[in-house]
C-alpha cells in the first residue's frame, strides 16, 4: 500500500527495544503547562523540564532531546516586542528562563557525553568554523558579547545536533516523536485559527489589535515560525517516503492544511521546491501508479475542501498577488552598501543602512530584511562568509558523501532544504527554537541514516 494512516495508539506503540513513553509524555506534558506557564510563572515547570530531560539522559531513555525541542517551540516569539511596555517587560522576562533552561539542558547533554567518552562535536569542521564565526563576532562586539554570542549558538545549533545524534533513535521511533510534537503544534494553531482560543490571548490581542488576525499561529507566536515548524514535518513525511515507499496521507493532508491556514506564501512554495526535489531524486524508484495515486488523493482531497475555505484561499491568493517587493527590494540595497563597505556596517549599523541605500519598496522602517543571508552580508561584508558556513556545515559536508553515501545525501537535503529556503524569507537566525528544531531533527536523521559511523565518514570528507 502506497498510503497508510497512523493512530495516537501506534504513536504510543513500543518500537522494539526503545521505550519511547518517556519522550511521547514528556512532549506532551511540556505542550500543556509550558504555555501556560508563560503567561502565570514558568520557571518551575521550565526547572522540571531541565530535571526531567536529564533523568531521560542519566537512565538512558530516548528522546530527552525532544523534551527541550518542545519547551523552546513553545516561545511565542514577537509577543515581547509590544508597544505596551509592561506587557513587554513581562513576556520577556519569563522567556528568558525558557532561554537559559533550554541552555541548561543542552550543557548537561554536553557533560554527559563528556564523561561518556564521546566527542563534544562528532565532526571536526565544526570547531574550525567556530572558531572563525566566534572571532568574526568578537570584531564586531566587543569581546565578551561576542564570546557569550557564539556559546549560545554553539548550544542551539552543532551541541544540540550532537545530543540529538548521540541518541540513536530508530526511525520509527523518531517518527513517532517528531508526530506528537507536530499535532500537539497543529492542534493549537486549530484552536487559534478557527477558534481564537490561545494560551496566549492578551499577547495576540495587544500586538495583533485582537484575535481576528487572519494567519494561524498557534502558541508559535507568529505564522512564519508555525509554517516553518509545518515544513519541518512535511520534510519528515517525505523521509519517510523516500525510506518506506509509503505516505502517511492524513498526516501529509494535515501539513498541506496547515501550511494553508499560516497563509504564509513561503509555507507553500517550500512545499512545492520540496516535491520537486523529491521526485527529482528517486523518480527511477517510484511506480507511475504511485505518482498518479497520490496526485489523485491530493487534488480530489483539494476540491472537497475548497467550499470550506474559500475565504483563506481569497486572501492567500491576494497576498500572493500582492508581491513581494519589500524582500526583493532588500537585494540591491545591500549590494549598493556592501560596495561600500566592504567589511559590512555592523549589526548597530543596519538602521542607518537601510534608510540611506534603501530605494523602492524596501520598509526602511522595518528594521529588518526578511532575508537571513542578506543580513549576514549587510553586518559582515566579505566576512559573511563564515556566519552562513556556520549554519550550512552540514549541507556542505553531505556533498561530498553524494557517491559514496547517497541515502545520506538525499536525506540531509530534504531535511535541511526548508532551512535554506526559509532563510531567503526572514532572519531564521534570529529564532532559536528553529534552530533547535531543524538542527535536531538534522542530528536524528543523519545518525539513522550513517550507517558507516561518523569516523568512517570524517575520513571520506577529509581526503
Amino acid at each position: 500500500m502506497i498510503f497508510k494512516n497512523i493512530t495516537i495508539l501506534d504513536i504510543f506503540k513500543k518500537d522494539g527495544d526503545e521505550n519511547l513513553s518517556w519522550a511521547i509524555i514528556g512532549v506532551i506534558m511540556v505542550f500543556l503547562f509550558i504555555p501556560y506557564g508563560i503567561y502565570t510563572d514558568v520557571r518551575p515547570y521550565a526547572l522540571l523540564v531541565v530535571l526531567y530531560s536529564f533523568l531521560m539522559t542519566r537512565f538512558k531513555k530516548p528522546g530527552a532531546p525532544f523534551v527541550v525541542m518542545a519547551m523552546a517551540l513553545c516561545i511565542p516569539s514577537y509577543m515581547f516586542q509590544s508597544e505596551y511596555y509592561f506587557l513587554s517587560e513581562l513576556t520577556a522576562n519569563k522567556i528568558r528562563w525558557i532561554f537559559l533552561t533550554v541552555r541548561l539542558s543542552v550543557a548537561i547533554s554536553v557533560i554527559y557525553n563528556i564523561v561518556r567518552g564521546r566527542k563534544i562535536f562528532p565532526f571536526v569542521g565544526v570547531v574550525i568554523l567556530a572558531a572563525l564565526y566566534g572571532l568574526v563576532l568578537c570584531l564586531y562586539n566587543t569581546a565578551s558579547n561576542g564570546l557569550w554570542r557564539i556559546i549560545n549558538l554553539l548550544l542551539y545549533v552543532h551541541l544540540f545536533f550532537a545530543w540529538c545524534y548521540y541518541d540513536k533513535l530508530s526511525f520509527n521511533s523518531f517518527f513517532k516523536v517528531i508526530s506528537t510534537i507536530f499535532i500537539c503544534i497543529l492542534v493549537y494553531g486549530i484552536l487559534q485559527y478557527h477558534f481564537g482560543i490561545t494560551p496566549y490571548f492578551d499577547w495576540y490581542f495587544v500586538v495583533y489589535g485582537g484575535l481576528n488576525h487572519p494567519h494561524a499561529s498557534g502558541i508559535c507566536g507568529n505564522a512564519l515560525i508555525f509554517s516553518a515548524v509545518v515544513l519541518s514535518y512535511h520534510s519528515v513525511l517525505l523521509l519517510k517516503f523516500l525510506k518506506e515507499g509509503k505516505i502517511d496521507l492524513i498526516l501529509l493532508l494535515a501539513t498541506f492544511y496547515a501550511a494553508l491556514i499560516s497563509l504564509e506564501r513561503t509555507a507553500i512554495l517550500v512545499i512545492a521546491i520540496a516535491w520537486m526535489f523529491f521526485f527529482a531524486m528517486r523518480m527511477e524508484k517510484i511506480k507511475e501508479n504511485t505518482i498518479i495515486l497520490l496526485l489523485a488523493a491530493i487534488v480530489i482531497t483539494c476540491a472537497f475542501s475548497v467550499p470550506f475555505f474559500e475565504n483563506t484561499i481569497d486572501i492567500l491568493t491576494d497576498r500572493f498577488e500582492e508581491g513581494s517587493g519589500h524582500r526583493f527590494a532588500a537585494y540591491p540595497m545591500v549590494l549598493a552598501a556592501v560596495l561600500d563597505n566592504i567589511y559590512g556596517v555592523g549589526e548597530t549599523g543596519m538602521m542607518q543602512a537601510m534608510q540611506w541605500y534603501g530605494k523602492g519598496e524596501l520598509l526602511i522602517w522595518f528594521g529588518t530584511l526578511d532575508n537571513f543571508y542578506l543580513t549576514q552580508i549587510l553586518y559582515y561584508g566579505v566576512f559573511a562568509i563564515f556566519p552562513i558556513l556556520f549554519y550550512l556545515y552540514y549541507f556542505i559536508k553531505v556533498l561530498f558523501l553524494r557517491k559514496s553515501n547517497k541515502d545520506l545525501f538525499h536525506t540531509v537535503i530534504l531535511c535541511f532544504l526548508p532551512w535554506i529556503l526559509i532563510g531567503f524569507s526572514f532572519d531564521i537566525e534570529a529564532f532559536m527554537q528553529l534552530s533547535l528544531l531543524y538542527f535536531g531533527l538534522l542530528g536524528y536523521v543523519w545518525s539513522i541514516w550513517d550507517k558507516n559511523g561518523d569516523n568512517q565518514i570524517e575520513r571520506i570528507v577529509t581526503n
